[in-house]
């Protein structure tokens, strides 16, 4: 969602424009085998005026809307059509800023931190993934201390770190991670990052 430029890749580019072309609703209700398609929408609260476009949530007020969205117009087609059936889903990191007009339009869940159990099955997983890439070089079971050592980091930053924990690993000839490759890894990337908040409609 930062990357959109005012409300026309949901609503469609009017066919005045050049490069008119129908919205994301539209094409995917016309072309697809569903009419309850499921559409995600990723940081909303990052979304913002583009050189005096309408924000890209704009358009979420009808859609979000039963009312609006049975007789949802496409700027392009200039067709109206049912768009109720629609399941959304959207995440932001936040919810200030957001404007309660659109708040009031879901139901807000808050993704509360894992628990220590389930970060030691986040490392584990993300360590898993990551030895795939490297073809059998390093070891398939990740040192207990080094599991408790990264679960205290957030599931973004764990991918992250082992990512460098093992180039630094590599780079030394060793094919297994130690805590001392994990905290040199985890010390660079040190990044806070905040809870991220779910919405659902």
């Amino acid at each position: 969602m930062p990357s959109l430029s005012g409300a026309m890749p949901l609503s469609g580019t009017d066919a005045t424009w050049k490069t008119s072309r129908p919205g994301i609703i539209a094409g995917t209700l016309f072309n697809g085998s569903y009419a309850n398609p499921i559409v995600a929408l990723d940081e909303i609260e990052k979304c913002h005026d583009h050189y005096g476009m309408d924000n890209p949530l704009d358009v979420l007020h009808s859609l979000w809307e039963r009312e609006g969205a049975t007789k949802f117009l496409d700027d392009c087609l200039k067709v109206r059509f049912d768009a109720s059936a629609v399941y959304w889903f959207a995440t932001a990191n936040e919810i200030e800023g957001i404007r309660p007009s659109l708040l009031d339009r879901v139901q807000i869940f808050e993704v509360r931190p894992p628990t220590a159990d389930q970060m030691r099955t986040v490392v584990e997983t993300a360590y898993r993934e990551s030895c795939s890439r490297w073809l059998g070089w390093f070891s398939s079971e990740l040192h207990p201390s080094v599991i408790d050592h990264l679960r205290s980091a957030s599931p973004r930053l764990v991918h992250r770190t082992i990512e460098l924990a093992m180039k630094l690993c590599a780079a030394h000839g060793r094919r297994e991670i130690s805590i001392d490759d994990a905290k040199s890894a985890l010390t660079a990337m040190n990044v806070e990052e905040k809870p991220r908040v779910g919405f659902i409609r």
